[in-house]
């Protein structure tokens, strides 16, 4: 299990992101206020992430997805340290905060690259873990093709008004 008195910076590139409530929405799996998302992670991370004292949850191939997939669960916690966490796009870079960041809901993700770090837990019954809580994100996004095309199209026209 990682040690309490650490607060290792772990970094996980080109993660997918899975089961995203950014915006903390209440759910069936999720009590309103509580923002998480799923990082899907190489075997090779599930690995380590294990040997630190991470639970990684496995889904074994169905007809939805041909691979194994492990999965990560990340909390989203503005409470202390507000995570870093940054939109990139062909129009620039912009930074979410708590207001901004249930956007990631409804984007097309094509690339994300995380910094995490563990918090340890122990159960009235014994059992411990260790919860990751998100740290900085860079979320590179899928543009669609009419959107880069307008977008450039009105930077370089003066608007009227």
């Amino acid at each position: 299990m990682m040690n309490g008195n650490t607060r290792e910076t772990i970094v996980l590139k080109d993660i997918g992101v899975l089961f995203r409530n950014f915006s903390g929405e209440a759910r069936q799996f999720n009590t309103a206020g509580d923002r998480n998302f799923n990082a899907q992670v190489t075997e090779e991370q599930a690995n380590m992430l294990r040997k630190k004292g991470f639970r990684i949850r496995v889904v074994q191939p169905n007809k939805y997805n041909d691979e194994t997939t492990y999965l990560l669960k990340v909390k989203v916690s503005y409470r202390f340290d507000a995570p870093n966490v940054y939109v990139l796009s062909d129009v620039g870079k912009r930074r979410l905060d708590e207001d901004t960041i249930g956007e990631l809901d409804h984007v097309s993700i094509a690339k994300c690259d995380i910094s995490i770090v563990g918090s340890n837990w122990v159960m009235p019954s014994g059992e411990t873990g260790v919860t990751a809580y998100l740290r900085s994100a860079y979320v590179s996004l899928n543009v669609d093709p009419l959107d880069a095309e307008y977008a450039q199209a009105m930077n370089e026209e003066e608007a009227p008004f």
